[in-house]
């Protein structure tokens, strides 16, 4: 369907506008390019942004990372792109239609209840037409896929200790049933993963638990290496006549990741619905000691196999392309011990391309490597026991003093936040503020959130932890996995980012009662002296750095040979 078949189609219905969002049935959760209805209309190919498209106009609604992705990759002929912070979707609607009566299609598949009843609390004067079929069906891809089990080895509790736990508490909240739909919850709960996606290894499929322990999985193409005999597997068109067995009685879900179209089904049913947060993102979040120690030696294989690229980079940089770099960086993990996938496609941005903060390299947009620029290179893995991501900006020649200037505002920026104490039950809103500051003071910033948290063998991106200045305000706990990530880009010129992962740990204060928290750093690779100018930082900050780097070389020398603990030692000295 093209953007004018689609306009025709609204005119049709006797709709004034249409929203369609970048999911599937399963909501925040990653998609397949075939499956991505904002990449098929406009050609954007970002992980985030809405469309609204009137008879006459199309709008697409982007935050701060987007802005110049998909400017570069629409026609501003068909598209108009909005980038902002906040709910962009309810600022389109009222620009267009103010206090104007008007009928606004959407799909029920693929937005959620929240989203919805936000649009229709804020806008009485519009009415949401929810479309099951007629315009946009749901929009999967169908390939089967293999299920494999979560090895215990890895995944550190069994299903049926997570499913009694879970179980328990639908009963105590008053449910007979509660229905997951977030792909990665479903995951976790039966320690399955699937090849479904060739970054992110969950199993599409939605759950069914009752407060009796009782499960009952609901997805297409699935195909298991061993059929399980503890819970049944249904295909997803079923899970309406599985709910008629739950007449009169209560089911919990999660509004933000539950599809409005499961309203439907309840409502058919006279299943009485109670809005829950999913019992699974939090306990998810919070690793146990099996998930920490492999998440632990995953970042020790992920380091070594960094180290050996930065080696390889230092001695190929002159005709490298970007492509070049993501097929080298690849190949070194590969051969990392219980590697799987890549986590995410690798973002490697030279010179202007790094102000693209989500860019990734195609044939068209290439670049060739040249002296007296910057690097930008953001990827990760996923490996059995562990997922990783980092971000390290490499000086390629000589960097300008701008440049080492920029760089090390964020690097102090980074530091900040990483070294930084807070007192138990505090948010990642207010962590945000903290990598800001040094920025802030320069009268500069970045369109990002600053953290992200990260799950084990499962999405790279994961919540519901985070720390930005949108971000949930749901208190960081001991043993959640973040990322630190602040930035500072030049449009037309460069990228600058500094990522590590980071896990929550007890800091060992107190006060009133009250435990700290620190963070503790679990990327291990060496930040580009290169491009710091030292003189800069505080000597807080400096002994920071030289501790970060001695600890990168104490764990990671053991791995390597001679040539490359020569290499590392250097590149970990003090400053």
């Amino acid at each position: 369907m093209t953007l004018s078949e689609l306009q025709t189609s609204i005119k049709k219905h006797k709709l004034d506008a249409y929203i369609i969002t970048r999911s599937n049935m399963f909501i925040g959760q990653d998609v397949l390019d075939e499956e991505n209805p904002l990449l098929k209309l406009t050609g954007f190919s970002g992980s985030a942004g809405t469309l609204v498209v009137t008879p006459n106009k199309t709008f697409l609604l982007v935050d701060g990372r987007y802005e110049i992705q998909a400017t570069r990759q629409t026609d501003k002929e068909l598209v108009e792109v909005i980038c902002g912070k906040g709910n962009l979707l309810s600022l389109c609607l009222g620009k267009l239609f103010k206090d104007k009566k008007a009928k606004v299609g959407f799909n029920s598949l693929t937005n959620a209840v929240q989203n919805i009843e936000v649009l229709e609390r804020f806008f009485p004067n519009l009415s949401f037409v929810a479309d099951d079929s007629a315009i946009f069906e749901n929009n999967l891809c169908g390939k089967p896929c293999q299920v494999f089990e979560h090895r215990l080895e890895f995944c550190g509790i069994d299903r049926n200790e997570k499913i009694g736990n879970i179980s328990k508490l639908i009963g105590l909240n008053g449910c007979d049933a509660y229905l997951f739909t977030a792909a990665d919850s479903v995951s976790w709960l039966l320690n399955l993963r699937s090849n479904a996606l060739p970054d992110t290894p969950l199993l599409r499929a939605y759950a069914l638990l009752d407060k009796d322990g009782r499960v009952a999985l609901f997805g297409d193409g699935l195909n298991f290496e061993t059929e399980p005999t503890d819970f049944s597997v249904e295909p997803l068109g079923n899970l309406h006549k599985r709910l008629k067995s739950f007449k009169n009685k209560t089911i919990g879900f999660d509004a933000q990741t539950t599809p409005y179209y499961c309203l439907s089904l309840f409502e058919k049913n006279k299943i009485t619905q109670r809005r829950l947060i999913d019992f699974c993102q939090e306990a998810k979040a919070e690793k146990n000691p099996v998930e920490i120690s492999g998440i632990e030696a995953a970042h020790l294989r992920d380091g070594v196999a960094l180290i050996r690229f930065l080696i390889w980079l230092e001695k190929h940089n002159k005709n490298t392309t970007e492509l070049d770099i993501v097929q080298k960086l690849h190949d070194f993990r590969a051969k990392g011990q219980n590697y799987w996938s890549e986590s995410f496609g690798t973002i490697a941005a030279f010179a202007e391309n790094g102000a693209v903060v989500h860019y990734q390299p195609t044939s068209e947009s290439n670049q060739t490597l040249t002296d007296d620029s910057l690097l930008l290179l953001d990827s990760g893995a996923q490996y059995f026991d562990g997922t990783t991501d980092i971000t390290r900006t490499l000086a390629i020649g000589t960097p300008s003093p701008e440049m080492c200037e920029n760089f090390t505002l964020v690097l102090k920026a980074h530091i900040a936040l990483a070294s930084q104490k807070f007192i138990n039950g505090t948010s990642g809103v207010a962590l945000d503020k903290i990598a800001r500051a040094p920025l802030w003071n320069e009268g500069k910033d970045y369109k990002h959130g600053t953290g992200h948290g990260v799950g084990c063998f499962l999405n790279v991106h994961e919540g519901p932890q985070n720390m930005g200045m949108q971000s949930s305000k749901l208190p960081l706990k001991e043993n959640m996995i973040l990322s630190v990530e602040p930035g500072y880009y030049k449009e037309g010129a460069y990228g600058i980012r500094i990522e590590n992962l980071v896990r929550v740990v007890k800091s060992g204060l107190s006060n009133d009662n009250n435990d700290f928290l620190e963070f503790k750093i679990l990327t291990l690779c060496p930040i580009d002296k290169q491009l710091i100018n030292k003189y800069l930082l505080s000597e807080k900050e400096l002994s920071w750095l030289n501790n970060y780097h001695r600890e990168v070389y104490e764990k990671l020398s053991p791995l390597l040979n001679d040539a490359e603990q020569d290499w590392l030692r250097n590149a970990c000295s003090p400053l």
